[in-house]
């Protein structure tokens, strides 16, 4: 997936982060697979909004909260229609 990855496809660096997120077959990085996941969710690719947002909002994994650019990405991902940014940005009040 990386390969792809880096040429800019966001269904690959959605992959490829979530890869790394959870180490499948490679090494757990977050800070590397957040930088991946941030290139596909800003290439309009909702299910990695949703990712970006929630972890933004939450913080952990080497990644500071922010609650503004989390709120950002969420209200995104659930105007694209993804259903747990919708339910969580009903969850926080975010509109």
């Amino acid at each position: 997936f990386k390969e792809t990855a880096d040429k800019g496809n966001p269904s690959a660096q959605l992959r490829y982060g979530m890869c790394l997120w959870e180490g499948n077959g490679v090494g757990i990085n977050t800070l590397e697979a957040f930088k991946y996941l941030k290139m596909a969710a800003n290439q309009g690719n909702s299910a990695a909004m949703y990712i970006v947002g929630k972890a933004y909002w939450k913080g952990g994994n080497g990644i500071e909260i922010d609650k503004r650019q989390g709120a950002e990405y969420l209200k995104k991902a659930a105007s694209s229609n993804h259903p747990k940014a919708k339910e969580m940005c009903n969850e926080l009040g975010i509109n």
